[in-house]
């Protein structure tokens, strides 16, 4: 097994174009060309494993400054002067955010006044998106002068490459940066569907505006945020705004905000276990196995109820009831007198019914007895 570091990119002096950072040897497979054994004809398996160790670097493929990979080798070495038969096979490691780091879900909003012109918060959904999933881009803009105006803005995800290795030869470190595009959105904005009053109910009106941003789902179109062995990718989400003045002139506020971007280990490999270019990604169906959602999607769950198997309707509508009833129901009958006595139902809204007495009392009965 062996682990290679890869450069490319041009520089004047030379560059070490390869290092290995990992091999290993299984001491069952080496032999020597002194001894042979002859295998008849059959299938033949020997299983073998290795544990990768705790800060082994993760496969670093498609983009064109550097590359890290993995590869099993195999050779059957074979006498005299025939050809040995080697193969390889490609091998894949990634690191996920483990589900219980919880302060990596968290995004960084921008809150701030620009030029004494506008408010605005801008904000991401989550801090960690994974390949082929999405996120969501909450503004709120809240003008300072009347004069002003929004017609569209436009987003755009950069991805950040930065290098910083040893040269061997010159004992001295060689630093490349490089960055490029993965997606770019353009929305319009318009009063009918935006503009709306303060929720506090102020005179002050404000820009909702929420969109929803895909990532792409192919590894050759956006890499993974990577730190390791002087590689160094991050991604960030640009925001700008067009904002017309009263004279006509167009100021541009602009607004970055980071986004980490991780790999879904789900996604399907080609036979040599390589990242392949024309395979596209699964949806990130799985991603609430690894990734807890966020907060704000579950505060308004139903709860449920263990007694009766069904949801608990959480609505606030109230109903009367007849003062004979309520009599009756406040006054606790023993266990016999409510056997004897017949049952009576009273209906609540969205057509859910309470359990019977007895049926009760027999739960009740039963958790006495566990």
């Amino acid at each position: 097994m062996a682990n290679a570091l890869s450069k490319r990119w041009v520089e004047p002096e030379p560059l070490a174009p390869k290092t290995t950072l990992l091999q290993h040897k299984w001491p069952l497979f080496i032999g020597s060309r002194d001894t042979s054994t002859t295998l008849p004809a059959g299938n033949y398996e020997w299983p073998f494993n290795f544990i990768l160790p705790g800060n082994t670097a993760e496969t670093v493929e498609d983009i064109p400054e550097a590359r890290i990979t993995y590869a099993l080798k195999a050779t059957i070495t074979r006498p005299k002067l025939l050809r040995d038969v080697r193969t390889r096979k490609r091998l894949r490691v990634f690191r996920i955010p483990s589900p219980d780091t919880l302060e990596m879900m968290q995004s960084l909003p921008i809150e701030r006044t620009w030029q004494n012109k506008i408010d605005y918060f801008i904000n991401l959904s989550t801090g960690v998106v994974m390949i082929g999933g999405s996120v969501m881009l909450e503004m709120k803009l809240s003008p300072l002068l009347k004069s002003l105006s929004l017609e569209r803005f436009s987003v755009t995800l950069t991805e950040f490459r930065e290098f910083h290795l040893q040269n061997g030869a010159l004992f001295r470190q060689r630093d490349h940066r490089a960055e490029r595009t993965i997606s770019t959105w353009d929305f319009q904005v318009s009063r009918e569907h935006n503009w709306q009053d303060m929720p506090e109910g102020t005179d002050q009106q404000v820009w909702m505006i929420t969109k929803k941003l895909d990532i792409p789902n192919r590894l050759c179109d956006c890499s993974q945020d990577i730190d390791v062995h002087g590689i160094r990718v991050h991604h960030k989400v640009r925001v700008v705004i067009p904002l017309r003045n009263a004279d006509g002139h167009i100021s541009e506020l602009a607004v970055g905000l980071p986004l980490a971007i991780t790999i879904n280990t789900s996604i399907p490999s080609d036979e040599q276990g390589s990242a392949s270019n024309h395979l596209a990604f699964r949806p990130l169906v799985e991603a609430n196995r690894t990734c807890p959602p966020g907060y704000g999607e579950h505060i308004l769950d139903q709860p449920f109820d263990e007694l009766q198997g069904m949801m608990v309707s959480s609505s606030s509508e109230s109903f009367e009831m007849d003062s004979d009833d309520m009599e009756g129901v406040s006054r606790v009958p023993t266990y016999r007198t409510a056997l004897r006595a017949p049952l009576t139902f009273y209906r609540q809204p969205g057509n859910i019914q309470l359990p019977a007495y007895d049926a009760v009392a027999r739960s009740n009965r039963q958790d006495q007895a566990d």
